[in-house]
């Protein structure tokens, strides 16, 4: 049985939709456009990203143009090469956008505990009131 992933809206978005400059099309946001307005965020300019993606990391120059077409186009392959801190800001962004994954079982325990807490809760206040 595979695994069935809901999104669930977060309390606060980790990077402002008004920063990401987001393209909405008729299913929501596209997930590219996010992705793509996350990493310019976290660099600041495409020429900052190709430097990070390639002579940043050990690897040979990267041409800004190029790498800008392939971002658009959703060929986020160098980026790779990224540090762990600058995937997490990718990750962290799309996740404020589109909300976590989470799986229904787990939500469904999460739940039942919250309910626990707020019997117990109920209980002490009764239990107060004698």
């Amino acid at each position: 049985m595979g695994l069935n992933l809901t999104a669930v809206g977060l309390s606060s978005p980790v990077v402002s939709p008004d920063r990401l400059r987001l393209v909405t099309d008729r299913t929501g946001q596209s997930f590219v456009a996010v992705q793509h307005a996350a990493l310019l965020d976290y660099y600041g300019s495409v020429k900052e990203a190709a430097y990070a993606l390639g002579e940043g990391a050990g690897y040979p120059r990267l041409d800004e143009s190029h790498m800008q077409r392939e971002f658009k186009q959703g060929n986020f392959s160098k980026f790779d090469r990224a540090t762990d801190a600058a995937k997490a800001y990718v990750a962290t962004a799309v996740q404020s956008v589109f909300g976590a994954a989470t799986d229904p079982r787990a939500e469904m325990l999460q739940r039942l505990d919250a309910i626990d807490g707020w019997l117990k809760d109920l209980r002490r206040v009764i239990e107060a009131q004698r």
